[in-house]
């Protein structure tokens, strides 16, 4: 049988939802896509040039695997991105190397429109074919109603209050837009799009008020008696105590769980203080394109929060110069030759300076480089 493999277009999408929801449903639970990422495939969304598709001779979908482009501000700094998802196959049409075909399709395009790095999220080394590893670091943090009832026993929280932000509550979306872009690093999110990025995978926009007033926003995804927080921006990270409580004891929830970024320093040292436990994780995979600005963007932010060992290193990353010098605690990244390079596979390179492994002794780079801070707040993912 002869296949075709192209971009989709408009006149494609029904096809494509409906084949996504199929394999997905048929592997997992239930899913309707247009539902769970409706930033993607929203009724409105006119995003079929990010799908690409296998085809067969009668025009029936057999695999799709879609790539959502994106900017990162990382330090006054951009970075394209690229986040690859519904990576998807028919059931019937297991082992015609659907996947492999339409990976390399994916990744050469976003290579071609000027991505600096690819992420997605899934089993590891089936993506490990393609050039990604596991990379970034997560933070997750819980606690239970005991924390609460205890480290925050002397916490006032009356003062706290939430309210779910609906769609034409323009007033408070631009004030978390304006919140969100504050961060040393975040995902570009377009203030038109803010509220409906906010609402991927079942999550839904919540502003915190204090004393009435704008005090920040959490996105939240509810699970019965436990509530997962997937970003959290407010205003004053000192209050974060008092809106733990305030959730715990306003939604009787027995549970919560915070992903946060390593660079969120007053948020995590909020919680450190009573929290029950925490734990890092990966982040993501990663497919880095082009080292020398992601290294630099992210060497500048581990750099605001945390010493850096001063040095210089070089190094030839399949053919890419990226030669790294902290001095007096400030990085810098050029692609200029210093003597002669270590020479690294692009994903040893990816391993070693975004992966956990850069905590352990023996990693080969000065005190302080890696793990670098990497870290993507979930609503931004795909």
């Amino acid at each position: 049988m002869n296949f075709t493999y192209r971009n989709a277009t408009e006149a494609d999408r029904a096809s494509y939802l409906d084949f996504a929801n199929m394999v997905f449903s048929c592997a997992h639970v239930p899913h309707d896509f247009q539902a769970l990422i409706p930033k993607v495939y929203g009724p409105d969304r006119k995003t079929a040039y990010m799908q690409h598709l296998a085809l067969d001779e009668k025009g029936g979908v057999r695999g799709l695997v879609a790539a959502m482009p994106g900017e990162w501000r990382v330090m006054g700094k951009t970075l394209k991105t690229a986040y690859v998802g519904t990576v998807s196959v028919h059931p019937y049409a297991r082992g015609e190397g659907h996947m492999k075909k339409l990976m390399h399709m994916t990744l050469e395009e976003c290579r071609e429109n000027g991505a600096d790095l690819a992420m997605l999220g899934g089993q590891r080394q089936r993506y490990e074919y393609f050039g990604f590893t596991q990379g970034g670091v997560g933070k997750e943090h819980t606690i239970n109603a005991s924390n609460v009832r205890h480290a925050l026993a002397d916490t006032p929280w009356e003062q706290i209050d939430f309210a779910d932000v609906a769609e034409n509550d323009a007033d408070t979306i631009r004030q978390a837009w304006r919140l969100h872009q504050n961060r040393p690093a975040y995902a570009l999110r377009p203030l038109e799009d803010f509220w409906i990025i906010c609402r991927t995978w079942n999550c839904r926009l919540v502003q915190v008020l204090k004393d009435g007033a704008f005090a920040g926003y959490l996105v939240v995804n509810d699970d019965r008696d436990r509530t997962g927080v997937s970003d959290c921006c407010l205003t004053d990270p000192a209050d974060t105590g008092a809106v733990v409580k305030a959730w715990f004891r306003r939604k009787g929830v027995r549970t919560m769980n915070f992903y946060t970024g390593l660079y969120e320093t007053g948020l995590n040292r909020a919680l450190a203080a009573f929290e029950e436990n925490a734990r890092f994780s990966h982040d993501q995979m990663l497919h880095i394109f082009h080292f020398g600005p992601v290294l630099e963007a992210f060497m500048r932010l581990k750099a605001s929060y945390a010493p850096l060992a001063d040095g210089s290193r070089c190094f030839e990353i399949e053919g890419e110069t990226v030669t790294i010098t902290v001095k007096n605690g400030v990085p810098s990244v050029s692609d200029a030759p210093a003597g002669e390079p270590e020479r690294l596979t692009a994903m040893e390179a990816q391993r070693r300076f975004f992966g956990l492994e850069g905590f352990e002794d023996g990693n080969g780079l000065p005190m302080g480089w890696a793990p670098l801070p990497l870290h993507l707040e979930h609503p931004d993912a795909f």
